[in-house]
């Protein structure tokens, strides 16, 4: 006999039994979501200037932020890269990333390219890794960093300062809304890692001493784009 068919009592089978049930409960499957109040969950209410939020959020958990215009990117690029000699860039071609390598080269900085060697090998060399963002959360001052054809691994793990260049457009207010977005794109655009980024890299000892930079950048800092 059948699982569909096995009695659940004397005479009863399981389809009549669970149907039973339903009708008792009034349910004609299985329930729905509890309701929940998104002023409970979501921090960063409609209508909020998400570039402010970020920044502050961002500043909070120590990164160094900015606000810049796209006329005024490339000064501010150069302001920061005065006393550099190598970086690694890792960012989608673009207005942006010709503004990098523009200034990168007219400093004379060497541009280690990261493809020459496997893994995260080459990024030690540099002492910047430039990086655009696939989002910034606002909500948490995060930035939001995927792997691909442009981009490394290592570019924002590796070398003792990471800067991130993010549009404002790139900026979401919370996960809730990062996440939104997973389900429509197919699996292949899908990146092979993510990494949500949340200030400098810091550890402790077992007496609690935060030392900063000892497993990944020591200086954030990020240039967002209005």
């Amino acid at each position: 006999m059948s699982n569909d068919t096995a009695p659940s009592g004397p005479g009863l089978s399981r389809d009549v039994f669970v149907a039973r049930i339903r009708a008792q409960l009034d349910a004609s499957g299985p329930p729905g979501p509890p309701p929940s109040d998104s002023k409970l969950v979501r921090r960063v209410e409609d209508g909020a200037d998400l570039v402010a939020e970020f920044a502050s959020r961002a500043t909070e958990a120590g990164m160094a932020v900015e606000t810049v215009s796209p006329a005024t990117l490339r000064a501010q690029l150069a302001s920061r890269l005065d006393d550099v000699k190598r970086v690694t860039v890792s960012m989608s071609p673009g207005p942006r990333r010709d503004a990098v390598i523009d200034v990168v080269t007219t400093l004379g900085i060497e541009i280690i390219d990261w493809r020459r060697a496997s893994g995260v090998l080459a990024h030690y060399d540099a002492d910047v890794g430039i990086t655009d963002v696939a989002a910034a959360v606002a909500e948490t001052g995060t930035l939001v960093l995927s792997s691909g054809e442009h981009h490394s691994r290592g570019a924002f793990m590796v070398p003792p300062r990471h800067l991130a260049i993010v549009p404002r457009a790139a900026i979401v207010a919370d996960l809730v809304d990062l996440l939104a977005a997973e389900p429509g794109r197919p699996p292949h655009e899908r990146p092979a890692a993510t990494v949500l980024v949340s200030g400098p890299s810091k550890t402790a000892d077992i007496e609690g001493i935060l030392i900063t930079g000892v497993h990944g950048p020591g200086r954030v800092e990020v240039l967002v784009v209005v």
